[in-house]
C-alpha cells in the first residue's frame, strides 16, 4: 500500500476560491495525511475542514496565527 503525504503551504484560505481550489486538488490526489501551513488564519474549525476536505477526514490539529 502506497501511502500519499501532501504538504501545502498558503496564505489565504480565508477565501473561499481558495478553498475550493485546494478542495479539487485534494479530491484528486487523495492523499492519506494533509498538512496545510496558513499562516493569517486565527481560529480553524471543523467548518473549514469541512468545505476543503468534505466528511473525508479524520482529524486535524491547529495553531493559532499570531
Amino acid at each position: 500500500m502506497k501511502m500519499k503525504f501532501i504538504s501545502l503551504n498558503d496564505r489565504s484560505l480565508g477565501g473561499g476560491d481558495k478553498r475550493k481550489e485546494v478542495s479539487k486538488f485534494v479530491e484528486e490526489k487523495v492523499p492519506f495525511i494533509l498538512c496545510i501551513q496558513e499562516i493569517k488564519l486565527v481560529v480553524v474549525d471543523d467548518l473549514l475542514c469541512f468545505s476543503i476536505l468534505g466528511n473525508t477526514f479524520h482529524a486535524f490539529s491547529f495553531r493559532s496565527s499570531i
